[in-house]
């Protein structure tokens, strides 16, 4: 199993388990996203991730319009899926929230 903590903001400390290649969807839109949150700067689906039991990684898919970032705040390829191993970071639009892929 694997899981996201976030590290800041309005939802910090918040955790959410991800089973074996279930995908979490995190955006503003309430009918698609399992993870709302209601900001300008978040694209209805801004970021799709999986957890790859098998591989033992994330997987990626950056869906938005200001963009998912890496710990060296380099920019996700829009619509590419991008492997992460376990403990990296995410950055939910350029100056966002953070995410700790667990």
């Amino acid at each position: 199993m694997g899981g996201i903590k976030i590290l800041n903001g309005k939802y910090k400390g918040a955790e959410i388990v991800l089973k074996a290649q279930q995908e979490l969807v995190i955006g503003r839109d309430v009918h698609y996203c399992q993870f709302v949150i209601e900001s300008s700067w978040i694209s209805r689906i801004h970021v799709k991730i999986q957890y790859d039991d098998k591989e033992n990684c994330y997987r990626i898919t950056d869906q938005s319009k200001h963009g998912t970032y890496d710990a060296d705040n380099r920019r996700l390829p829009n619509g590419e899926t991008v492997l992460f191993e376990r403990n990296s970071i995410l950055n939910i639009g350029q100056d966002g929230i953070q995410i700790l892929l667990m």
